[in-house]
């Protein structure tokens, strides 16, 4: 299913969103893309709904902010949405299995090739159920702290959804 994504953000989309629901196979995403703009909508199994809107609606916010820092950055506006009126044959859910440190580590290397505009160097921490990240950009921007936020949100969300906590922080504001 992945394959049919033209565009590296959407797959990045898919590929996290994924990871968060626990009606994977139930899940719908959707790319239309022009030369102008990519626009990707996302159905989810209604009872993956609250995981993907998470707290206070911070995961879907956090979703919605780095696709389009993603699409800002490619030179592509990109809007994604969260649709309810999920269609089709409603699948049991996967079990999930305990959060892959190598498949993080991709998900987390793919993203932030989409949202920092400069390498980033990771330093992963592992232990007690919890895994912290440090980001540390090879070049200091203003908006460093906001996507570093999001993606805390996000994987916060992703770390949950798979049996572990996950924390993202800089480098800059490490423990």
């Amino acid at each position: 299913m992945r394959d049919e994504f033209k565009n590296p953000i959407t797959k990045a989309v898919h590929q996290l969103v994924e990871g968060i629901c626990y009606h994977y196979g139930s899940l719908k995403i959707k790319e239309a893309e022009t030369d102008e703009v990519l626009a990707i909508t996302i159905w989810p199994h209604p009872g993956d709904a609250p995981l993907m809107v998470g707290k206070q609606g911070r995961t879907i916010k956090a979703l919605e902010w780095l696709a389009s820092r993603a699409g800002k950055l490619s030179h592509k506006p990109c809007y994604l949405s969260l649709e309810d009126g999920f269609s089709g044959n409603p699948k049991e859910p996967a079990g999930k299995i305990d959060l892959d440190l190598d498949v993080l580590k991709r998900l987390l290397a793919q993203w932030t090739q989409l949202v920092f505009d400069c390498p980033v160097g990771m330093e992963f921490r592992n232990g007690n159920g919890e895994i912290r990240v440090y980001l540390n950009p090879a070049k200091a921007s203003p908006d460093d702290e906001i996507v570093i936020r999001a993606l805390d949100s996000l994987f916060f969300q992703y770390g949950k959804s798979n049996g572990c906590v996950v924390y993202i922080k800089s480098t800059q504001n490490s423990d």
